[in-house]
Protein backbone atom coordinates (compact mmCIF):
# COMPACT_ATOMS: atom_id res chain seq x y z
CA UNK A 1 0.00 0.00 0.00
CA UNK A 2 2.94 2.13 1.13
CA UNK A 3 4.43 1.48 -2.13
CA UNK A 4 1.55 2.11 -4.25
CA UNK A 5 1.07 5.53 -2.91
CA UNK A 6 4.25 6.83 -3.20
CA UNK A 7 4.35 5.76 -6.77
CA UNK A 8 1.23 7.08 -7.18
CA UNK A 9 2.87 10.72 -5.52
CA UNK A 10 6.08 10.61 -7.32
CA UNK A 11 4.33 10.25 -10.67
CA UNK A 12 2.04 12.70 -10.14
CA UNK A 13 5.29 15.10 -8.84
CA UNK A 14 6.96 14.32 -11.88
CA UNK A 15 4.16 14.94 -14.27
CA UNK A 16 3.11 18.54 -12.23
CA UNK A 17 6.97 19.57 -12.56
CA UNK A 18 6.94 18.86 -16.06
CA UNK A 19 3.89 20.86 -16.65
CA UNK A 20 4.77 23.96 -14.67
CA UNK A 21 8.24 23.97 -16.91
CA UNK A 22 6.41 23.63 -19.90
CA UNK A 23 4.11 26.52 -18.72
CA UNK A 24 7.38 28.61 -17.82
CA UNK A 25 9.19 28.28 -21.08
CA UNK A 26 5.99 29.61 -22.73
CA UNK A 27 6.16 32.38 -20.87
CA UNK A 28 3.08 31.43 -18.70
CA UNK A 29 4.74 31.53 -15.45
CA UNK A 30 7.45 33.59 -14.13
CA UNK A 31 10.15 31.19 -11.88
CA UNK A 32 7.95 31.95 -8.84
CA UNK A 33 4.71 31.39 -10.43
CA UNK A 34 6.03 28.24 -11.71
CA UNK A 35 7.16 26.76 -8.10
CA UNK A 36 3.75 27.82 -6.55
CA UNK A 37 1.99 25.91 -9.16
CA UNK A 38 3.92 23.26 -8.68
CA UNK A 39 3.18 22.47 -5.16
CA UNK A 40 -0.69 23.40 -5.76
CA UNK A 41 -0.89 21.09 -8.45
CA UNK A 42 0.51 18.07 -6.17
CA UNK A 43 -2.00 18.80 -3.48
CA UNK A 44 -5.08 19.45 -5.98
CA UNK A 45 -4.65 16.79 -8.42
CA UNK A 46 -2.70 14.52 -5.66
CA UNK A 47 -5.04 14.54 -3.42
CA UNK A 48 -8.67 15.47 -5.85
CA UNK A 49 -7.97 13.40 -9.11
CA UNK A 50 -9.62 15.10 -12.09
CA UNK A 51 -12.75 16.25 -10.28
CA UNK A 52 -10.76 19.07 -8.64
CA UNK A 53 -7.79 20.14 -11.30
CA UNK A 54 -10.21 20.18 -14.63
CA UNK A 55 -11.84 23.60 -13.32
CA UNK A 56 -8.41 24.88 -12.27
CA UNK A 57 -6.96 23.77 -15.08
CA UNK A 58 -9.17 25.42 -17.27
CA UNK A 59 -8.92 28.69 -14.94
CA UNK A 60 -5.15 28.44 -15.57
CA UNK A 61 -5.40 27.50 -19.12
CA UNK A 62 -7.35 29.70 -21.21
CA UNK A 63 -6.87 32.81 -19.03
CA UNK A 64 -3.57 32.54 -19.33
CA UNK A 65 -3.77 32.28 -23.45
CA UNK A 66 -6.10 35.14 -23.54
CA UNK A 67 -3.86 36.99 -21.16
CA UNK A 68 -1.32 36.40 -23.60
CA UNK A 69 -2.99 37.03 -26.57
CA UNK A 70 -4.17 40.51 -25.17
CA UNK A 71 -0.53 41.32 -24.80
CA UNK A 72 0.16 40.64 -27.83
CA UNK A 73 -2.71 43.02 -29.85
CA UNK A 74 -2.39 45.20 -26.83
CA UNK A 75 1.20 46.29 -25.96
CA UNK A 76 -0.05 49.36 -24.90
CA UNK A 77 -1.51 48.08 -21.70
CA UNK A 78 1.45 46.93 -20.42
CA UNK A 79 2.61 50.25 -19.63
CA UNK A 80 -0.19 50.17 -17.05
CA UNK A 81 -0.95 46.74 -15.74
CA UNK A 82 1.96 46.04 -12.97
CA UNK A 83 2.05 43.06 -13.98
CA UNK A 84 2.76 41.22 -17.20
CA UNK A 85 0.68 38.46 -19.32
CA UNK A 86 3.00 35.95 -17.18
CA UNK A 87 1.64 35.29 -13.63
CA UNK A 88 3.72 35.16 -10.43
CA UNK A 89 3.83 33.60 -7.03
CA UNK A 90 1.27 35.94 -5.73
CA UNK A 91 -0.92 36.33 -8.56
CA UNK A 92 -1.01 32.52 -8.13
CA UNK A 93 -1.84 32.57 -5.01
CA UNK A 94 -4.11 35.39 -4.98
CA UNK A 95 -6.63 33.39 -7.78
CA UNK A 96 -6.29 30.05 -7.04
CA UNK A 97 -5.74 29.62 -2.91
CA UNK A 98 -8.84 30.07 -1.43
CA UNK A 99 -9.85 27.12 -3.47
CA UNK A 100 -7.01 25.32 -2.54
CA UNK A 101 -8.15 25.86 0.86
CA UNK A 102 -11.35 24.27 -0.09
CA UNK A 103 -10.13 21.19 -1.75
CA UNK A 104 -8.29 20.42 1.58
CA UNK A 105 -11.42 21.52 3.45
CA UNK A 106 -13.42 18.67 1.49
CA UNK A 107 -10.69 16.08 2.30
CA UNK A 108 -11.46 16.75 5.76
CA UNK A 109 -14.87 17.12 5.72
CA UNK A 110 -16.58 15.39 2.19
CA UNK A 111 -19.19 17.98 2.07
CA UNK A 112 -20.59 19.28 -1.87
CA UNK A 113 -20.79 22.51 -0.15
CA UNK A 114 -16.21 22.65 -0.56
CA UNK A 115 -16.77 21.57 -4.41
CA UNK A 116 -19.56 24.53 -4.75
CA UNK A 117 -17.55 26.53 -3.57
CA UNK A 118 -14.17 25.55 -4.92
CA UNK A 119 -15.99 26.26 -8.56
CA UNK A 120 -17.70 29.93 -7.27
CA UNK A 121 -14.08 31.22 -6.50
CA UNK A 122 -12.55 29.81 -9.71
CA UNK A 123 -15.16 31.32 -11.67
CA UNK A 124 -15.24 34.52 -9.59
CA UNK A 125 -11.17 34.43 -10.78
CA UNK A 126 -12.02 33.40 -14.22
CA UNK A 127 -14.66 35.90 -15.02
CA UNK A 128 -12.50 38.76 -13.54
CA UNK A 129 -9.19 37.68 -15.86
CA UNK A 130 -12.07 37.71 -18.93
CA UNK A 131 -13.68 40.41 -18.26
CA UNK A 132 -10.04 42.25 -18.26
CA UNK A 133 -9.11 40.73 -21.53
CA UNK A 134 -12.10 40.79 -23.54
CA UNK A 135 -12.97 44.22 -22.41
CA UNK A 136 -9.47 45.24 -23.80
CA UNK A 137 -10.57 44.69 -27.44
CA UNK A 138 -13.86 46.75 -26.47
CA UNK A 139 -14.37 49.66 -29.32
CA UNK A 140 -15.97 52.26 -26.82
CA UNK A 141 -13.83 53.56 -23.71
CA UNK A 142 -14.41 52.05 -20.56
CA UNK A 143 -16.54 53.42 -17.71
CA UNK A 144 -15.46 54.00 -13.88
CA UNK A 145 -18.26 51.70 -12.21
CA UNK A 146 -18.35 53.62 -9.26
CA UNK A 147 -19.77 56.38 -11.08
CA UNK A 148 -19.87 55.63 -14.58
CA UNK A 149 -17.36 58.11 -16.19
CA UNK A 150 -15.06 57.38 -18.86
CA UNK A 151 -11.61 56.58 -18.18
CA UNK A 152 -8.73 55.15 -20.21
CA UNK A 153 -8.09 51.79 -21.45
CA UNK A 154 -6.63 49.54 -18.61
CA UNK A 155 -7.69 51.84 -16.00
CA UNK A 156 -8.77 49.54 -12.62
CA UNK A 157 -12.31 49.77 -11.71
CA UNK A 158 -13.11 50.55 -15.59
CA UNK A 159 -16.10 48.09 -17.13
CA UNK A 160 -17.72 48.07 -20.59
CA UNK A 161 -20.04 45.57 -21.68
CA UNK A 162 -18.13 43.79 -23.62
CA UNK A 163 -15.86 43.03 -21.01
CA UNK A 164 -18.89 42.30 -18.96
CA UNK A 165 -19.93 39.75 -21.60
CA UNK A 166 -16.76 38.39 -21.23
CA UNK A 167 -16.92 38.26 -17.28
CA UNK A 168 -20.41 36.04 -17.94
CA UNK A 169 -18.47 33.59 -20.55
CA UNK A 170 -15.91 32.83 -18.18
CA UNK A 171 -17.85 31.72 -15.35
CA UNK A 172 -19.72 30.03 -17.82
CA UNK A 173 -17.18 28.31 -19.20
CA UNK A 174 -15.85 27.83 -15.36
CA UNK A 175 -19.05 25.85 -14.46
CA UNK A 176 -19.38 23.58 -17.44
CA UNK A 177 -15.19 22.59 -17.07
CA UNK A 178 -17.00 20.69 -13.68
CA UNK A 179 -20.14 19.34 -14.95
CA UNK A 180 -18.46 15.78 -15.87
CA UNK A 181 -18.25 15.23 -11.71
CA UNK A 182 -21.11 17.13 -10.59
CA UNK A 183 -22.41 13.46 -9.55
CA UNK A 184 -18.88 12.32 -8.09
CA UNK A 185 -18.97 15.39 -5.77
CA UNK A 186 -21.89 14.67 -4.47
CA UNK A 187 -23.95 18.21 -5.64
CA UNK A 188 -26.82 16.22 -7.85
CA UNK A 189 -28.51 19.32 -9.10
CA UNK A 190 -27.24 21.46 -11.75
CA UNK A 191 -29.28 23.96 -12.16
CA UNK A 192 -28.79 24.66 -8.35
CA UNK A 193 -24.67 24.40 -8.81
CA UNK A 194 -24.86 26.34 -12.34
CA UNK A 195 -26.66 29.36 -10.86
CA UNK A 196 -24.48 29.45 -8.06
CA UNK A 197 -21.12 29.42 -9.85
CA UNK A 198 -22.06 31.71 -12.72
CA UNK A 199 -23.65 34.46 -10.24
CA UNK A 200 -21.03 33.87 -7.84
CA UNK A 201 -18.08 34.49 -10.31
CA UNK A 202 -19.88 37.61 -12.33
CA UNK A 203 -20.87 39.40 -9.12
CA UNK A 204 -17.03 38.70 -7.56
CA UNK A 205 -15.69 40.04 -11.01
CA UNK A 206 -17.55 43.00 -10.62
CA UNK A 207 -16.74 42.97 -6.58
CA UNK A 208 -12.99 43.19 -8.35
CA UNK A 209 -13.76 46.28 -10.59
CA UNK A 210 -15.43 47.85 -7.27
CA UNK A 211 -12.60 47.65 -5.28
CA UNK A 212 -10.19 48.16 -7.98
CA UNK A 213 -11.94 51.74 -8.55
CA UNK A 214 -12.91 52.87 -5.02
CA UNK A 215 -9.55 51.78 -3.02
CA UNK A 216 -6.51 49.89 -5.02
CA UNK A 217 -3.57 52.26 -5.62
CA UNK A 218 -3.22 54.33 -8.31
CA UNK A 219 0.61 55.28 -9.36
CA UNK A 220 1.87 57.92 -11.31
CA UNK A 221 5.14 58.17 -13.15
CA UNK A 222 7.13 61.11 -12.73
CA UNK A 223 8.76 61.26 -16.31
CA UNK A 224 5.72 60.53 -18.30
CA UNK A 225 2.63 61.40 -15.93
CA UNK A 226 1.27 57.99 -17.63
CA UNK A 227 -1.19 56.86 -14.33
CA UNK A 228 -0.04 52.72 -13.63
CA UNK A 229 -0.11 50.19 -11.29
CA UNK A 230 3.62 49.59 -11.80
CA UNK A 231 5.76 50.86 -8.76
CA UNK A 232 8.40 51.74 -11.49
CA UNK A 233 7.89 53.24 -14.63
CA UNK A 234 10.24 55.22 -17.06
CA UNK A 235 14.27 55.27 -16.25
CA UNK A 236 13.24 53.04 -13.52
CA UNK A 237 12.13 55.83 -11.50
CA UNK A 238 9.51 54.99 -8.35
CA UNK A 239 6.03 56.11 -8.94
CA UNK A 240 4.47 58.28 -6.38
CA UNK A 241 0.96 57.51 -5.20
CA UNK A 242 -2.14 60.11 -6.49
CA UNK A 243 -5.32 57.73 -4.60
CA UNK A 244 -6.34 54.73 -3.03
CA UNK A 245 -4.70 52.48 -0.40
CA UNK A 246 -1.08 51.80 -0.68
CA UNK A 247 -1.08 48.34 0.19
CA UNK A 248 -4.03 47.33 -1.72
CA UNK A 249 -2.55 46.53 -5.01
CA UNK A 250 -4.33 44.14 -7.81
CA UNK A 251 -2.89 40.81 -6.08
CA UNK A 252 -4.98 41.70 -2.84
CA UNK A 253 -7.95 43.10 -5.23
CA UNK A 254 -7.80 39.50 -6.98
CA UNK A 255 -7.77 37.59 -3.51
CA UNK A 256 -10.70 39.93 -2.24
CA UNK A 257 -12.76 39.20 -5.15
CA UNK A 258 -12.20 34.99 -4.49
CA UNK A 259 -13.47 36.24 -0.60
CA UNK A 260 -16.13 37.75 -1.83
CA UNK A 261 -17.81 35.51 -4.29
CA UNK A 262 -17.18 32.68 -1.66
CA UNK A 263 -19.77 35.07 0.38
CA UNK A 264 -22.03 35.36 -2.19
CA UNK A 265 -21.59 31.19 -3.23
CA UNK A 266 -22.80 30.59 0.47
CA UNK A 267 -25.49 33.00 0.37
CA UNK A 268 -27.19 31.89 -2.49
CA UNK A 269 -26.48 28.50 -1.57
CA UNK A 270 -28.87 28.70 1.60
CA UNK A 271 -31.10 31.13 -0.18
CA UNK A 272 -32.17 28.35 -2.56
CA UNK A 273 -31.91 25.07 -0.54
CA UNK A 274 -34.23 27.13 2.01
CA UNK A 275 -36.15 27.95 -0.80
CA UNK A 276 -36.75 24.76 -2.58
CA UNK A 277 -37.20 22.90 0.89
CA UNK A 278 -33.43 20.96 1.47
CA UNK A 279 -32.59 20.21 4.28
Amino acid sequence: MFAHLLLHYTALAAISAAGCILFFRLGLLTGGGAAVTFFMAVIIFGFGGWMWATPILTFFLLSSLLSKFRAARKPALEEIAAKSHQRDYAQVLANGGLATLFMIAFRLAPLPEFYLLYCSVLAAATADTWATEIGAFSSSPPRRITNFQPVAPGTSGGVTWLGTAGSLAGALALAGSALPFLEAGRTTDPVLFFAVVIVSGVLGSLFDSYLGAAFQVQLRCPVCRQITEKTVHCQNLPTERIAGWSWLNNDWVNLFCTLYAALIGIALYILMTGYRGVN
